[in-house]
């Protein structure tokens, strides 16, 4: 749901929405959405429109995608990070 792939962003509650940005879904959904709706996406008449219809629905930024990478990055290290923090604790005892 927060990943803005079956519901529109703006379709999510205010309160709820900053969840959005602890996903790592949401970076990936617009990497992959950028990737095939991105610059040659459509060859005929309407089909461009259409394409960045489907950029605007998610919020995709085809300028940001090194935010996209780097946010998944960084969800990645603190994740592993934590697990191997708790682990060692765990060890510990």
């Amino acid at each position: 749901m927060f990943a803005g792939f079956f519901v529109a962003p703006e379709f999510i509650p205010v309160w709820l929405r900053w969840v959005q940005w602890l996903m790592s879904l949401t970076y990936a959904v617009k990497l992959i959405l950028d990737q095939e709706f991105g610059e040659n996406c459509g060859s005929g008449p309407g089909e461009e429109e259409g394409c960045q219809r489907v950029l605007n629905s998610v919020n995709v930024n085809s300028d940001k995608v090194w935010i996209y990478w780097l946010a998944l990055v960084c969800i990645f290290v603190v994740l592993r990070l934590g697990a191997l923090i708790l682990l060692k604790r765990k060890a510990d005892r």
